[in-house]
């Protein structure tokens, strides 16, 4: 599709995300179909080079692209990024603007492969935000990849364990996907694939299943609880006239005394069952004792620098 089937009218209306230190790949694929789009890609990657002076037609369309090109990619850069990147050598020259960009972005240098880590510990899910949370997971891992972190299974070349990174994104579940979790968990080999496909089919079962949890919900409504009330028995509960306490009172004090009996015998079992059998945590050493993750504990920023710089770190 030609240039002129758009209005240049900037990043927003054509689907580009403003550009910061959290979001490079998702903008990168972004800005990419957009330069596919008014067909300027190829120049982008080198495919092609500008045309010369001699063809004013090309050369023409050639400016009116790259103006197009230049200002989306202005449009979509947030302060920072504005300030970092633009000079007056490249605000017209989009090839030269999106590849510094890219340069700094995919670096490879510890102190952006740091940066990126740190992203991905920044994410957080809490209930009824777990296609985010997984959107936000595919983006980082993107992310990973592109800066050059390793991530694979040992005793290969690698920056970090694929096991060990499913485990640190599970542990950012939110408590009330426990049992999410423990399938997860369960899963041999673990690795971050089986991790992201195992929510996928959890999500779709969720929307799958709408229709019954409506019909349970219903059918709970509309139950008809058959009331005694006013001193009269109603033929429709489940005792009989004999054991109604609206027509006999004095059965009352017996029915207390039993429940008093039967509450006491639960709490007492109750209290045996927390001490025999608690509900077993969800923590990464319970998988594999043999294991060297608790080696790795706090993925604080403080320390994220010295993970990654140490590179190979086989878990």
């Amino acid at each position: 599709m030609g240039p002129e089937a758009l209005d240049g009218s900037g990043a927003q209306k054509n689907g580009i995300p403003i550009l910061s230190d959290n979001n490079y790949s998702e903008w990168d694929a972004s800005i990419r179909a957009f330069f596919l789009y008014i067909g300027f890609l190829d120049y982008v990657n080198g495919d092609l080079s500008a045309p010369s002076e001699a063809t004013p037609e090309l050369l023409m369309k050639y400016k009116e692209l790259t103006q197009k090109a230049a200002g989306v990619i202005c449009q979509s850069l947030d302060t920072n990024n504005w300030a970092k990147f633009l000079n007056q050598l490249n605000e017209k020259n989009p090839k030269v603007l999106y590849n510094s960009i890219t340069s700094y972005y995919q670096s490879k240098q510890s102190k952006n492969q740091a940066r990126v880590f740190c992203n991905l510990l920044a994410i957080s899910c809490k209930d009824k935000e777990l296609e985010n949370f997984i959107s936000n997971v595919r983006v980082q891992l993107m992310h990973l990849n592109s800066v050059g972190i390793k991530v694979g299974k040992p005793p290969a070349n690698i920056d970090i364990s694929n096991k060990l990174l499913a485990k640190i994104i599970v542990r950012k579940l939110s408590n009330g996907y426990y049992n999410l979790k423990r399938i997860i968990y369960e899963q041999r080999p673990l690795d971050t694939q089986t991790m992201v496909a195992k929510i996928d089919d959890y999500i779709r079962d969720l929307y799958n299943s709408p229709m019954d949890e409506l019909a349970i919900k219903l059918e709970s409504a509309y139950k008809i609880k058959h009331l005694c009330l006013n001193g009269t028995h109603n033929p429709m509960n489940k005792h009989s006239a004999d054991q109604c306490l609206q027509l006999h009172p004095e059965l009352k004090k017996q029915t207390r005394g039993k429940n008093n009996k039967k509450r006491n015998t639960n709490q007492k079992n109750q209290n045996r069952v927390k001490h025999t059998s608690q509900k077993p945590p969800l923590i990464f050493e319970e998988e594999d004792s043999s294991s060297d993750d608790t080696q790795v504990v706090n993925y604080s920023k403080a320390n994220v620098t010295k993970v990654i710089n140490t590179l190979h770190y086989p878990i």
